[in-house]
């Protein structure tokens, strides 16, 4: 991630036949293709302890394919990333229950009522909120799952040392505070236009769900959306005015039936979780209670399971209505 671009297939195949290190070496003796040339020239001038001092003030955490908390949804990717960089307080394994909210940058006021309201009801019923971080629908997203008390992930096409827009500082901040900056290029990297629409795919990835609430006929939203129904994972689109350009885009996904046409949070749950409250026997559920919360931490050691496989646990019951938080975060049994 620190001497070539994301994306780049040769770099990816040649990682996936002879591993990480004996690619470094290929790239330090010029022995690849041509389109690897600008990712030879950097390993060339790599200055190893200046970055590792650069991870280092940045705070920022590398996790890397073979490390146990690797998001294996990554690796159904045509290209999957080499290395992630992340910053926040929550780990990646957090993010096993997630919807992916994304939409044009110069979205109305409509649009962005939607997003946020949409996001701070998925964070309610327990599933993470993805997005990129850019202004308009971006923006709404990750401030409705705040203003929730959930948890919410942006995917950057800069370094999470850097805030892209700089107007989004202080909401990275709030993100990295309570949820996780991602990115695939190094911390102090800058935002390349191209680093924005192949940064799109990890979002479509990371989540069960992509929801496009706005985006015009030409919108990199769209492409999240094309990404997502490649992998497989369920696309949705809010209808606007016919009369708006902004959802021009949105409607042309759900014409082609790239995308399912939704208007409330139970449609979402219903698409990426097929099960009803009545069709749950969770063994888990057993140890919650209606009238005293519990901890992550508490359940797992109860239920003799790691503190991730509790968190997803909990995730997903509170995607079906099976369990709610209390107003100090702790976990109870929904009402019957």
């Amino acid at each position: 991630m620190a001497v070539c671009e994301p994306g780049l297939v040769h770099i990816a195949e040649s990682i996936g036949r002879y591993g990480a290190p004996e690619t470094l070496e290929r790239l330090r003796a010029g022995n690849f293709h041509e389109v690897a040339a600008v990712a030879t020239r950097a390993v060339q001038e790599l200055d190893e302890k200046e970055l590792a001092s650069e991870w280092k003030q940045s705070g920022a955490r590398l996790l890397i394919p073979s490390d146990l908390a690797w998001p294996s949804a990554l690796n159904e990717l045509p290209v999957p990333p080499i290395a992630l960089s992340l910053l926040g307080k929550v780990e990646i394994t957090e993010l096993a229950l997630s919807i992916a909210i994304v939409g044009s940058r110069t979205a109305t006021s409509y649009g962005i009522r939607v997003a946020e309201d949409f996001a701070a009801a998925l964070s309610d019923r327990g599933f993470s909120i993805v997005s990129g971080g850019a202004f308009g629908i971006d923006a709404a997203a990750h401030r409705g799952a705040l203003a929730a008390r959930g948890i919410t992930c942006a995917v950057l096409a800069c370094g999470v040392g850097r805030s892209y827009p700089v107007a989004h500082s202080r909401l990275f901040a709030q993100i990295a505070e309570s949820g996780l900056l991602i990115s695939e290029v190094r911390p102090s990297a800058l935002a390349f236009r191209s680093r924005f629409l192949v940064r799109n795919r990890l979002i479509a990835a990371l989540s069960q769900g992509t929801i496009v609430v706005e985006a015009a006929m030409r919108s990199g939203s769209l492409r999240t959306a094309f990404d997502a129904a490649e992998l497989h994972r369920h696309v949705m689109g809010i209808p606007g005015p016919i009369t708006s350009p902004m959802s021009a885009g949105v409607h042309r996904l759900i014409a082609e039936s790239v995308a399912n046409l939704i208007t409330r949070v139970d449609d979402v749950v219903a698409l990426v979780s097929p099960f009803t409250r009545e069709h749950v026997e969770h063994p888990l559920l057993a140890l919650l209670s209606r009238r005293q919360g519990i901890t992550t931490e508490e359940l797992a050691h109860l239920g003799a399971v790691e503190v991730s496989q509790a968190f997803t646990a909990l995730a997903e019951l509170m995607a079906l209505g099976c369990v709610v938080r209390d107003s100090r975060g702790a976990f109870l049994l929904a009402p019957a």
